[in-house]
């Protein structure tokens, strides 16, 4: 339990989770410790509130942030009973929650709201009616209808979260053919897409020079080491903490729907996507609509696996679509929501 010496400090708590294979996997704790490493410049006492893994935890600690943990296995009503203890052991007057989770957000609102506890919910799919004081949802495609009239929202593009840096690697060229390839499936790959999709370039693409990217909860190495005895041109990266300088090398990139796939798109990298969700394939599309990416016309669990092969190939063969990509890549021009989302919270006087 956090000690007296915050109770004269404004503390930003963080309800988020990470690590879960077939749940919750990385992208939502590495979008918060973006925004926590920013506003902690502001003199922020930063918390963590999270269910997560060892390699989670190790990410959270290593950053300098403090965490109280929730174990996996709670009942719903033991999780919220640990969570009311946990605020009464602070000075309820100084505290806001950033919540970033899948579910149970309204229930922990009306907790947050009996200590008068302002809310702010950083969230990508809407999948439930909540009453908080903010929102932010960098999705577009999501429509809030039954909003609490006090609740305030912000959506789109501009609020999406990047890494301070990223801007240093933006790719300013073109090539025409495609020698080294960035393969990234987030930090957990649940679908153990890399092995299978490192399995079908090295059959189709045997000069391929790949670049693989395996996050820190990824459990199938097994599988990849089975993969490097079949090429000598293969490069892997492990928990890498800033992924933008080992992208920009890259002539494109295949990746998942979730925030490997905006990194690569704000970076300009020619990219084709494979969904692994239902909620990620609405994400996919819309940029697919707006030619910034190439993907699979659905999601990996229903695409068979001559299908992903044909959708590869065109897009490896293709110079003018992937040129086309690059293109609109460069024309949207997306920016770092950080700047945006701390002005947010300063404007509602929430830090």
């Amino acid at each position: 339990m956090p000690g007296s010496k915050l109770q004269k400090e404004k503390i930003l708590i963080f309800r988020v989770d990470g690590g879960d294979q077939k749940g919750i996997a990385m992208g939502h704790l590495f979008r918060c410790l973006r925004l926590a490493k920013k506003l902690s410049q502001l003199k922020i006492k930063i918390l963590f509130l999270s269910k997560v893994n060892e390699a989670a935890e190790n990410l959270i600690l290593s950053n300098g942030f403090e965490l109280y943990k929730i174990n996996n296995h709670l009942s719903e009503d033991k999780e919220f009973s640990i969570i009311d203890n946990f605020f009464l052991g602070l000075n309820l007057s100084s505290i806001s929650i950033i919540i970033d989770t899948r579910g149970k957000k309204e229930r922990l609102i009306k907790l947050c709201a009996n200590y008068k506890i302002p809310t702010i919910v950083y969230e990508d799919l809407s999948e439930e009616n909540i009453s908080p004081q903010i929102i932010i949802n960098p999705n577009q495609f999501n429509e809030y209808k039954n909003l609490n009239k006090k609740t305030v929202c912000y959506t789109g593009d501009l609020y999406r979260i990047f890494d301070t840096n990223i801007d240093s690697y933006i790719k300013h060229n073109f090539q025409k053919k495609i020698k080294k390839l960035f393969l990234c499936f987030g930090g957990t790959d649940p679908y153990n897409l890399t092995a299978k999709i490192t399995s079908l370039l090295i059959k189709e693409f045997p000069d391929l020079q790949l670049k693989i990217a395996l996050g820190p909860s990824f459990k199938n190495y097994k599988d990849i080491e089975s993969q490097l005895n079949k090429s000598q041109n293969i490069k892997i990266y492990r928990s890498e903490n800033f992924l933008p300088k080992i992208m920009k090398s890259a002539d494109a990139a295949i990746t998942s729907g979730g925030t490997i796939m905006y990194e690569s798109v704000f970076m300009c990298i020619p990219l084709f996507v494979i969904p692994t969700s239902t909620q990620e394939f609405k994400e996919v599309d819309r940029f697919k609509k707006m030619n910034v990416v190439d993907s699979l016309e659905v999601n990996v669990n229903s695409s068979k696996e001559c299908s992903i092969r044909e959708s590869v190939g065109n897009f490896f063969s293709s110079e003018e679509k992937r040129f086309d990509i690059y293109q609109a890549q460069k024309k949207l021009a997306l920016t770092n929501g950080l700047n945006n989302i701390v002005e947010i919270l300063l404007i509602n006087k929430l830090i």
